[in-house]
């Protein structure tokens, strides 16, 4: 992502966003409930577009949260207020919605595909390792107590 200057006013205007994002007629991105922080802090995405955002949005507070293949189309007259939009690949919002406080929208759990790309993932946690250590000990437990 090119570097994008946070304007004073903590509103951005097409000129001030990232090259890839497409604002609609009367739409706003504010970052009045971000304080000292960005929206597009987490914006990775390759594509172009990449955020389309429809006509008579207003998307206060809003973290753009994207992977490089991540793309977000919001329709028209949307309102989002402290929303989180987590997108590996796509997210579709449609016409006349509105996300409030603290809502997290997400189109992955960011796991890897793969059975065998998961398992390593889990493994590698020192969470998941305790875990696997406890459910040995309680199948090992078990079996001893069956017999």
């Amino acid at each position: 992502m090119n570097e994008t200057a946070q304007p004073k006013s903590m509103c951005w205007t097409p000129d001030e966003l990232p090259p890839n994002v497409r604002l609609g007629a009367n739409s706003v991105i504010t970052g009045h409930y971000l304080p000292g922080d960005h929206p597009f802090k987490r914006f990775r995405s390759r594509l172009d577009p990449a955020i389309v955002i429809g006509a008579g949005s207003t998307m206060n507070g809003v973290y753009f949260n994207m992977g490089e293949e991540g793309k977000i189309d919001i329709g028209d007259c949307c309102h989002f207020t402290e929303a989180f939009l987590l997108c590996e690949l796509e997210l579709r919002i449609g016409n006349y919605v509105v996300i409030g406080w603290h809502t997290t929208v997400t189109d992955a759990d960011f796991h890897p595909h793969s059975p065998d790309d998961r398992i390593a993932d889990a493994i590698s946690s020192n969470r998941a390792r305790s875990w696997f250590a406890l459910c040995r000990h309680t199948r090992a437990s078990s079996a001893i107590q069956l017999k």
